[in-house]
């Protein structure tokens, strides 16, 4: 079976200097001179950075959420995604499951994904702006496999079991009335884990390999610096910050039958203290 599922809504809610070798008289003049120039440049006015944080204003938020099945595998969305403007919090959750059962001999597999992807709507006065957009992550994900017992029933067969949980985000800077787009010179590279094993028969002979399950607590803050130049002031400008997370759980066969063992995944990036903090978005 499959289902999608996706909403989108509109809430108010990334010299050095040098003297060369003069005269004495030459000398005192340049000594005099930034007497003068060096209180001048301290009072000029530096630029202020504006920075942005919760509660956001004139957001809008779009949310996916896709899961699919076979045999007897699950998927689900356990928490559907979400990001709240008055608080800067979202988040998302996804859990996924592929028994091995005897109801579907060849296999079973579970998949599921969310994500959510919110516009800020930003006024930018200069020509050239730096971007800094401040987001901690708190996320819990697991990947486990407990190994099928692979029989074949020829002499070339294989069987295999996985399961997968990932998350990633990133964020760019969008002008709506040209189509020109800035990304960011600093990342988030993500997390994942994995678990696999795999069964491989090559004319009766047998061997097999794989990796343990895995789990993985995610406490993270990750600023992502979008430099932009050639910028119109007077456009309309977004920046775009978006989250999304996969987990996949699988196990099948090819010319054997598979008894014992089930994978799982999960991604919790929502609930006992996960979630995802858009912190604050700084402009110089």
């Amino acid at each position: 079976m499959t289902g999608t599922k996706a909403t989108t809504y509109g809430s108010t809610r990334r010299r050095i200097g040098r003297i060369g070798t003069y005269g004495v008289a030459a000398s005192a003049a340049i000594f005099v001179a930034l007497l003068f120039a060096v209180p001048t440049a301290a009072a000029a006015p530096m630029a202020q950075a504006v920075v942005l944080s919760a509660p956001y204003h004139g957001t809008v938020t779009s949310y996916t959420n896709s899961w699919s099945t076979a045999g007897c595998g699950s998927a689900a969305i356990l928490t559907r995604p979400f990001f709240h403007p008055t608080t800067g919090l979202a988040g998302l959750s996804d859990q996924a499951k592929g028994p091995a059962c005897t109801k579907n001999p060849l296999g079973a597999s579970g998949e599921a994904s969310s994500g959510f992807f919110t516009l800020f709507p930003l006024t930018l006065s200069k020509h050239s702006v730096t971007i800094v957009v401040v987001i901690s992550i708190q996320a819990e994900l697991q990947a486990r496999d407990s190994a099928v017992t692979c029989v074949p029933s020829a002499l070339n067969a294989s069987c295999y079991s996985e399961a997968y949980a990932g998350i990633s985000g990133d964020a760019y800077l969008y002008d709506q009335t040209i189509g020109a787009y800035w990304f960011p010179t600093t990342f988030w590279t993500g997390a994942f884990v994995q678990a696999y094993n795999y069964t491989t028969c090559y004319t009766g002979s047998c061997s097999s390999f794989g990796a343990p399950s895995e789990s993985m607590q995610v406490h993270t803050t990750a600023a992502l610096t979008i430099p932009a130049t050639r910028l119109h002031p007077s456009d309309s400008f977004y920046l775009y910050v978006f989250f999304s997370g996969t987990v996949i759980s699988s196990v099948g066969v090819d010319a054997a039958s598979i008894s014992g063992g089930s994978t799982s995944a999960l991604l919790n990036v929502a609930t006992n203290g996960n979630g995802i903090d858009i912190a604050s978005i700084t402009i110089t």
